[in-house]
């Protein structure tokens, strides 16, 4: 039985059919993969603002805990302190994309004795466990914390 050859021309356009099925689909698949990345980048950079911003509200009504003045009128939450920490807890522990960047710098932990350090300032100074907690004391850690803060951010997007 004889052997039937196929053209070299129709072997050749088989071939670039082929080629070109595969270079479709790896296109695809890198295109795909760029998107998710994208994707996830920009909601990284979401994450981040918003978790600046809500710290920033957070520490600022943290601190009325050192105004002795300082009245907290009933339905109003600007001036609470533990309306603050709730924010700042709600914030930092509701984070989807950056929550591993988060735990990794140990910011969930340096957020905690954040509050805990304004929390001493309720109580009345004869009764506090510590030595006395202060204004002072309070925006120089939430300072430090907040410089911490934008530098991870900045690191975990890339930027810096």
């Amino acid at each position: 039985m004889a052997t039937q050859s196929i053209p070299m021309w129709q072997t050749v356009v088989g071939l670039l059919g082929l080629g070109s099925l595969i270079a479709t689909g790896l296109s695809h698949w890198l295109s795909t993969r760029a998107e998710r990345e994208k994707w996830i980048n920009d909601n990284k950079k979401l994450e981040w603002r918003e978790l600046i911003d809500e710290l920033d509200g957070s520490l600022e009504q943290m601190s009325y805990t050192f105004h002795q003045a300082n009245v907290v009128a009933a339905g109003d939450d600007r001036n609470s302190p533990m309306a603050g920490v709730i924010r700042g807890n709600r914030a930092i522990h509701g984070r989807i994309f950056i929550a591993g960047a988060l735990k990794e710098h140990g910011l969930v932990e340096r957020w905690r004795d954040l509050t805990e350090y304004a929390n001493l300032g309720t109580f009345p100074p004869l009764a506090r466990p510590v030595a006395n907690p202060t204004l002072f004391g309070f925006n120089s850690k939430a300072v430090d914390f907040r410089d911490d803060l934008l530098r991870i951010a900045q690191e975990d997007l890339g930027i810096k």
